[in-house]
């Protein structure tokens, strides 16, 4: 069967199948029992994480730099729950404390971590060592390897080109800015968050992917690069009648604020859009090894997520709450899917 194939994929680890196969029965249990598991196990995380955001604020900007959010960081937890906590749970206990206790414990742990990075001093100049005739910081760009040097030269190149390309295609001279484009590159530039929403740079990647026809060059963009793509995708989207998205892309997210859909019900809204068939349809031979877990995890985001406008074109909704609309929202992720 076709969820037998899921299932054995190549190289797919114990933990993996697992969480295929877990995974792959909760709506059944839902349906059988009427206990809605999935939406009360994401509700407690989602619950235990917002607890701390407050008290723990710097340890989660400290965690953001290194690319996890605490709505990122609620879908590891449910994976971690069912790979590693539901195996170890003793059902003739309460499974609501049991659930907080460990929720608890691997938040702190996330919050604890060491950083990825350690800070290192480098000499610039040569001790008095005789052995030593070169500084520690020409010892590293030495053995540092450069074989991908002219594969970054390359992607520097496109990017610029591509932004300068686009740019004037919507009166963006991004060469020779003029002073009202300055001031709205000034006024993205302070006001959206950074680092960018893990959604926010999919929906970018999305439109930059379709643009360039190459998804290796997306390492290279610098925050000056996304802010310009940002200012061109508003005038893109909006003259395609694009009304969410564009001001999505560069507002602030309220993940504390973000209410419940559960996964099934955001499944069947997607599916049942008229463009999904079409989306399928244009890959016949690939679509089955596509992770859909990630798309739908974006689009739950999208959907659930209100979030503070920033905007530079329309003042009047500055600072405005944007809430989400179930329908008009997977109509817009439907339609930029396709289009890219």
């Amino acid at each position: 069967t076709m969820r037998g194939k899921k299932m054995l994929g190549p190289n797919m680890t114990d933990k993996d199948l697992y969480f295929r196969i877990f995974a792959s029965f909760i709506p059944m249990f839902d349906e059988f029992y009427g206990i809605n598991l999935y939406t009360k196990i994401y509700h407690t995380a989602i619950t235990r994480i917002s607890k701390t955001e407050n008290q723990e604020s710097i340890m989660w900007k400290r965690r953001e730099r290194f690319g996890t959010t605490t709505v990122s960081f609620t879908h590891d937890l449910m994976r971690e729950y069912i790979n590693e906590i539901s195996q170890k749970t003793m059902f003739n206990q309460s499974a609501i404390i049991f659930l907080h206790v460990c929720f608890d414990q691997a938040i702190r742990n996330e919050l604890s971590r060491s950083d990825k990075y350690e800070m290192s001093d480098m000499r610039m100049e040569a001790s008095d060592n005789v052995n030593e005739t070169i500084s520690r910081f020409d010892r590293w760009q030495l053995d540092k390897s450069g074989h991908s040097e002219k594969d970054r030269l390359r992607a520097y190149i496109a990017i610029k080109d591509m932004i300068l390309r686009l740019g004037k295609e919507f009166g963006l001279n991004f060469k020779k800015m003029n002073q009202e484009v300055q001031d709205e590159y000034d006024y993205y530039l302070e006001h959206i968050k950074q680092p960018f929403h893990d959604t926010q740079m999919y929906i970018i990647q999305l439109y930059f992917e379709n643009k360039l026809k190459s998804s290796e060059e997306i390492k290279m963009l610098e925050i000056e690069d996304i802010i310009k793509l940002v200012m061109i995708m508003k005038r893109d989207l909006e003259n395609r009648n694009y009304m969410y998205i564009p001001f999505f892309i560069s507002g602030e997210l309220l993940t504390s604020s973000a209410k419940k859909i559960t996964k099934k019900n955001l499944e069947k809204l997607f599916k049942s859009h008229p463009l999904y068939q079409d989306w399928v349809d244009m890959y016949p031979d690939t679509f089955q090894l596509m992770n859909m877990d990630k798309i739908y995890s974006e689009l739950h985001t999208m959907v659930s997520v209100p979030f503070k406008v920033v905007d530079y074109k329309y003042t009047e909704l500055r600072g405005k709450i944007m809430t989400p609309v179930d329908i008009c929202v997977t109509n817009e992720f439907a339609r930029i899917l396709l289009d890219c």
